[in-house]
């Protein structure tokens, strides 16, 4: 849709010069090309032209912060294909996940005047290789292409394969030519002739890349077509070099990552319900390395608080304990004239919540307010409670609690409190390691309730309460 002058609309530029694109772009470029199709009046009209901009999700952003196009990403990329005893000996290459997410949004039904799906081309002699389509059942499909044809899940290669002397172990070497045209090479390799050194080199960079890219995702289970470019981009040199694994080879021997179906990666240590319901096993390797990390925590845990213990005074009075009740409501005025000091700004609300959570827990257990809170207090809430119980227990909100509870502690104005800033500082980093690896505990493991412990040695028997806050929409008023 064009505007009344002629110009395109936002969307229409957009991806008139994404379509156009054959290398990596800046961010000032990309906006600049589409603000001279789409000249706009707006105030900040480069935050509009990129929120349409993340809307294409086959643009990579990569790490010097340029936005690379799928062409420029999958063109030359080389991957390999051990296909399984049975599928060697039929012939059989199934779509997934020998080309995926490589045939971008191609249709695999076809229809009337559809390109075909893919097509291959003998990578010694640049001849098309020809290839039949096979349904599910193993059967070749009898229905012509249209509305209503059979979506089929791998290709017939069998005269190829026969011509070959397929065997088990062998690979099929592939090349992305044309990703638009969905156009591959399609090389041999017999199983003896592998470079098992290369191979595992390719595989370990691969396994690195892709478990820093799912750390870093906002989401628990990033798709495929979006993870599987922006590695590739990452990797684009060594990408086009002697293939190691196939991605999803890669993924599935990993003990730090999985698979989820057909559409998503994730942490080995992710479970959707229904995986908790029929039951999906940690892999041997994945629980050695946790058990090791555990232990590693365990010893510099006891090193930091044993330093943190020689700098208590003996003089420094305990707090009396009350009841539940009374100690929230002291730490509830406590809070309020601590935000009215501050100032009220946008992160009051947010500075409210990081300090609810410790009082609440501080109330409930130990039965005192936050003010007369000490520090094994803070390092049972931090270092047991905290990890096991708290819903919004992620490394930001972490950060954002512990920082406002360095400056509440700094605004008491108690001498004897005033090392607790420092030495909260000091729990940052053990926080952030055991909600880690109390993420990572399977809970259908044998192994689980044994590393839980090893984590958790004073935890209580009852691990079934959730401390659950209910916040005002304000603070309150001092």
């Amino acid at each position: 849709i064009s505007s009344s002058s002629g110009a395109p609309s936002l969307r229409a530029a957009v991806a008139q010069v994404i379509a156009a694109l054959d290398a990596p772009i800046s961010r000032q470029d990309l906006v600049d090309r589409v603000l001279a199709l789409h000249p706009s009046q707006a105030r900040r009209p480069a935050d509009r032209v990129l929120a349409e901009v993340r809307q294409h999700t086959d643009l990579v952003r990569l790490e010097d912060g340029r936005f690379a196009p799928p062409d420029w990403i999958l063109r030359g990329v080389r991957f390999r294909h051990v296909p399984t005893p049975i599928d060697s000996a039929n012939g059989i290459v199934p779509i997934f996940p020998c080309f995926v997410p490589f045939l971008l949004e191609r249709d695999a039904a076809g229809g009337p005047g559809a390109p075909p799906l893919l097509t291959l081309r003998d990578q010694a002699t640049g001849a098309e290789i020809a290839w039949e389509p096979f349904d599910l059942h193993g059967s070749l499909l009898l229905d012509g292409p249209g509305e209503n044809a059979i979506h089929f899940q791998a290709l017939n290669l069998r005269p190829w394969f026969h011509r070959h002397q397929f065997a088990p172990g062998d690979s099929l070497m592939l090349t992305i030519e044309d990703p638009r045209r969905a156009i591959f090479r399609l090389g041999y390799e017999a199983a003896a002739d592998a470079d098992r050194a290369g191979i595992a080199v390719q595989d370990a960079t691969m396994e690195a890349v892709l478990t820093a890219l799912v750390e870093k995702s906002t989401s628990e289970q990033p798709f495929i077509e979006e993870i599987i470019p922006a590695a590739l981009a990452r990797l684009h040199e060594a990408a086009r070099r002697y293939p190691g694994s196939h991605w999803y080879t890669v993924v599935t021997r990993s003990p730090r990552l999985r698979p989820v179906d057909d559409y998503a990666i994730a942490r080995a240590t992710f479970r959707r319900p229904i995986d908790r319901l029929f039951g999906y096993a940690a892999s041997p390797a994945s629980e050695r390395n946790l058990e090791a990390r555990v232990e590693a925590y365990n010893a510099d845990q006891a090193r930091i608080l044993e330093v943190t213990r020689e700098e208590d005074r003996p003089d420094t009075p305990r707090p009396v304990p009350c009841s539940a009740e009374t100690a929230l409501r002291q730490s509830m005025r406590q809070i309020a004239a601590f935000l009215a000091q501050e100032g009220q700004e946008p992160a009051t609300e947010d500075r409210y919540r990081c300090l609810a959570v410790p009082s609440v827990y501080l109330a409930k257990h130990e039965g005192v307010s936050l003010a007369d809170a000490d520090y094994p207090m803070l390092c049972r809430f931090l270092l047991s409670y905290y990890p096991r119980r708290v819903l919004f227990n992620r490394k930001a909100f972490t950060a954002r609690m512990l920082a406002s509870l360095r400056r509440f502690y700094e605004q008491c104005g108690q001498p004897e409190r005033a090392g607790l800033p420092p030495r909260l500082s000091r729990l940052h980093g053990l926080v952030d390691r055991k909600i880690a690896l109390m993420n990572e505990l399977s809970l259908d493991s044998p192994q689980s309730a044994r590393l839980f412990a090893r984590l958790f040695p004073q935890a209580d028997k009852v691990d079934a309460e959730v401390l659950t806050l209910t916040f005002r929409e304000t603070p309150p008023r001092a």
